[in-house]
């Protein structure tokens, strides 16, 4: 039905393949270059996280790594795993984290070994997330449904939410959900 994926090769977790009831991919395939990379399959993020009044994080996009000017949303965990008869549900533990500025990692040229990467200025930890997921895989003719809920809750004193300081039009960046529709389908 589908695939969760959570490491930290990529810049946050995500939904990958999700198996329609006629058993098509019904999202598109992971890319890593070209149209929209940071689309990958079923997935949270928001342009703009920070402190109030000053430029926020974006969680949205790619981004490079060491560039603190973008986030990842890493997994630390699970906190609850069940199943029934026609139900999965994960309780997944996130935190919103900036990027780290790296010593040796120009994001520019990325011509230096990662062995040479030293971690200069850590990147702030801004929101905590407990993420939970249901998967139903429910009879034929009632199809399937994922349910995805999120908690967020301020890893630091106060955080503000997509508000634009710099006024660079992040609207459509608001999310918080994405979802990358598979290009081709054969619908029954």
């Amino acid at each position: 039905m589908a695939k969760y994926v959570f490491n930290e090769a990529y810049e946050r977790p995500f939904i990958h393949p999700i198996i329609g009831p006629n058993g098509l991919c019904v999202t598109r395939e992971v890319l890593t270059l070209g149209d929209h990379p940071h689309h990958k399959g079923h997935t949270i993020g928001l342009g703009e996280v920070g402190r109030p009044h000053q430029p926020g994080v974006d969680f949205w996009s790619l981004g490079n790594l060491g560039d603190p000017r973008y986030g990842r949303i890493l997994q630390k965990g699970f906190s609850r795993i069940e199943e029934g008869p026609v139900f999965v549900r994960i309780v997944e533990e996130n935190i919103w984290r900036q990027n780290d500025v790296l010593e040796g990692y120009e994001f520019q040229t990325k011509a230096t070994p990662r062995e040479s990467w030293r971690v200069r200025v850590q990147g702030e930890g801004l929101l905590y997330e407990r993420r939970i997921l249901t998967f139903w895989n429910l009879p034929a003719s009632s199809g399937r449904v994922i349910d995805v809920r999120t908690i967020l809750a301020p890893a630091v004193e106060e955080v503000a939410l997509n508000e634009d300081v710099l006024g660079r039009e992040t609207r459509k960046e608001n999310g918080p959900i994405l979802v990358r529709i598979a290009e081709k389908h054969e619908w029954p």
